[in-house]
């Protein structure tokens, strides 16, 4: 909520908040509307303070499409704001709110905000990814959002085994190899192959 200014109706209303916002345009008496408050005050900030009333009587002064009817004193600011006349205290607050609202967000910006990232939050929940359902320790969850068995073949390993290096087949030419050397039950013997250390 913007704080409320009053500026004390003595108070003249140039260079309100280090702007120069308002114009004298002298005394004003509201009981004969002279000068001409109309042709006088024509500008935003323009103001005229009230004389002639008398001390301690008040005019009820009808500024009809221009504003309200109000209350007039001796002494008494009236603003024109650009459409209509108030008394200084009005044009102090909306003076104050206009400041207020340059410097920080007004509840009205602050309210739409919120309704629009209440809305965005809602779009943003019906589009999200459902919640992914309980995998188990050798499952992954893969691109096309599955469950899927973590095994050689996720990773590109499906023809690698787990056999045994005693039990690893052995190649053709290998085996032909093995196959024509000399078994040691024939070292020595007649039609077999000489020893080579020297023993019969």
């Amino acid at each position: 909520m913007s704080s409320i200014v009053v500026i004390p109706s003595a108070m003249n209303l140039n260079n309100l908040f280090g702007t120069s916002v308002s114009s004298l345009k002298g005394g004003w008496d509201p009981q004969t509307n002279t000068p001409d408050i109309y042709a006088t005050c024509v500008q935003v900030g323009d103001f005229v303070v009230v004389q002639d009333v008398g001390a301690g009587n008040t005019y009820s002064f009808g500024f009809g499409t221009k504003g309200e009817v109000v209350d007039l004193s001796d002494s008494d600011q009236v603003v024109f704001n650009g459409v209509i006349f108030v008394k200084n205290e009005q044009f102090a607050r909306d003076a104050q709110e206009i400041e207020m609202d340059r410097l920080t967000p007004s509840l009205g910006s602050v309210y739409t905000n919120v309704i629009t990232n209440k809305s965005n939050i809602t779009i943003l929940q019906s589009s999200k990814e459902p919640t992914i359902a309980t995998g188990l320790t050798s499952q992954y969850w893969r691109g096309d959002k599955s469950w899927q068995a973590l095994n050689k073949a996720a990773v590109g390993l499906s023809n690698v085994d787990n056999t045994t290096d005693l039990n690893k087949p052995i190649s053709t030419a290998t085996q032909l190899a093995l196959n024509a050397r000399q078994v040691t039950s024939q070292k020595g013997q007649a039609g077999g192959y000489a020893p080579l250390d020297g023993n019969a």
